[in-house]
């Protein structure tokens, strides 16, 4: 059974010329890439993370987007897999960067 973190949580974007993988570990924000690879699958995901020394076992999920994300299961050793269509996945990253969920009146 795996051992998760508190809100471990890793996103990942299957790009067309590199595979993208974000993470944040004890509050630190961790970003790996890697050139494509081929079509995502299970044992591309967890070479991923091997390769970032992301133990699949600390994740609580994984979001995943990008091209043919959608080849993925439902979860990977009991760690689910949440789809993420690429145009939200690119407007919720912009809101993040600037930090939309703060009061209004910071906003621009």
């Amino acid at each position: 059974m795996p051992q998760h973190t508190a809100n471990q949580i890793a996103a990942i974007d299957f790009g067309n010329s590199n595979t993208d993988l974000v993470t944040s570990h004890a509050g630190e924000l961790r970003i790996f890439h890697q050139p494509h690879g081929g079509l995502p699958d299970v044992e591309m995901t967890r070479a991923l993370l091997a390769s970032a020394h992301i133990a699949l076992s600390t994740l609580n999920r994984i979001a995943v987007t990008g091209g043919h994300h959608q080849l993925l299961p439902a979860q990977i050793n009991g760690v689910p897999i949440t789809p993420v269509y690429e145009v939200r996945a690119i407007g919720r990253g912009g809101q993040a960067l600037v930090d939309l969920n703060r009061p209004t009146a910071n906003r621009f």
